[in-house]
């Protein structure tokens, strides 16, 4: 229960903001440039309630930002999947997930030729603050 992380207001409090950042991140990602949120939950109301002042901060930044220099911030963002646990409850159905993505993703990668060494970008790892979610190096 988070609880514990909304503020009188209904708002995030600062340890609640601090401990879910990640979370944060990525529903805000999905909310500006991915397909939308899906479900409920404080967080969804709170980033939805806000959209017109995200999406115009974004606007903003974009229309300043040289586009390469946005190109730039978007590629260091970590790519990442989202685990359907109603689909692969079993921890080794996961685990089976990542080899075999992690494997065709270095094969993908091994045919590129250009001097950097792109399998080196190929790993799929546990993102160690949101759980069943899987971020990609790139």
């Amino acid at each position: 229960n988070d609880d514990h992380c909304i503020n009188q207001e209904g708002g995030l409090s600062e340890e609640g903001a601090a401990r879910m950042e990640g979370t944060i991140l990525v529903m805000a990602f999905d909310l500006l440039l991915g397909k939308g949120l899906k479900g409920g939950g404080t967080l969804r109301k709170m980033l939805v309630s806000k959209l017109p002042s995200l999406q115009a901060n974004f606007k903003e930044f974009s229309a300043t930002a040289k586009q390469d220099a946005a190109q730039g911030v978007f590629e260091t963002l970590p790519r990442y999947i989202r685990v359907n646990r109603m689909i692969l409850p079993e921890q080794s159905e996961v685990d089976t997930v990542v080899t075999k993505l992690t494997e065709t993703l270095r094969e993908k990668a091994s045919k590129v030729k250009n001097e950097e060494n792109q399998e080196a970008h190929c790993e799929v790892k546990h993102d160690p603050d949101v759980p069943n979610l899987l971020t990609l190096d790139h």
